[in-house]
């Protein structure tokens, strides 16, 4: 065998077939089987192919794509939900949502009153602590950015905090002595300025009779002289 070919995977081949004299008989001749072995040479062997990538087209959704569609120039809509014109004594919460008809939200942004921080997010939460530090109306400008990058005009809501009581100061009442069975005209005042302001009243005699009651008198913002004895005038 040749030098060069001492490294590649060969046969084994047995003894040398003896050849038959002339005129021998055939038939009893031995019978010699030769097996031929492949053997494999230890290693690391890779195979080559190549194949061309057919682009998928995507599955066909309603959703906005969330890469900016070409020619998209219109912004979104944001709409503030669980704000209203009443003022509050409790946390008001504030949700922002905002729809896009062409391309995907990228993001909200908001700040609470004209010196706020811009801030990522949809919920706003207005606290109203007890002790009145947050009381007043409090402005929320708000917008969002859609994924081409159209951004929406700033909106603003309002949101009314108010945990403290109505003022009320006691004027006079007159007469101050009764002598005989008379109407009486007594007078106080209440300021309120965040909105209407509902009374009831009681007046009771020197022995602990009530005397004369009424309820749900009603005035609008700002001070105001109330006279709940109807058939005067203050």
């Amino acid at each position: 065998m040749d030098d060069t070919d001492s490294d590649r995977p060969h046969a084994l081949r047995g003894p040398p077939r003896p050849r038959p004299r002339p005129g021998a008989d055939l038939s009893r001749l031995p019978l010699i089987i030769v097996a031929a072995v492949a053997l494999v040479v230890p290693g690391v062997y890779s195979v080559a192919s190549s194949a061309s990538a057919v682009p998928v087209p995507p599955a066909a959704s309603s959703s906005p794509s969330a890469s900016p569609s070409p020619g998209d120039t219109t912004p979104p809509v944001t709409i503030a939900t669980g704000v209203d014109a009443r003022w509050h004594r409790t946390a008001v919460t504030v949700r922002l949502e905002a729809t896009d008809t062409t391309s995907a939200i990228a993001y909200t942004l908001y700040k609470v009153g004209a010196d706020g921080a811009w801030t990522k997010g949809t919920k706003i939460v207005v606290p109203a602590p007890k002790d009145h530090a947050n009381d007043g109306s409090h402005v929320i400008s708000f917008y969002s950015v859609d994924a081409a990058q159209n951004a929406e005009a700033t909106q603003t809501v309002a949101v009314n905090i108010d945990t403290t009581p109505p003022g009320f100061k006691w004027r006079d009442v007159s007469p101050a002595v009764l002598h005989r069975v008379e109407p009486v005209r007594f007078r106080f005042t209440i300021r309120e300025p965040s909105g209407p302001v509902r009374l009831a009243w009681r007046a009771i005699d020197q022995y602990g009779y009530p005397a004369a009651r009424h309820g749900g008198l009603a005035r609008p913002a700002a001070p105001a002289r109330l006279c709940p004895w109807p058939r005067h005038r203050c």
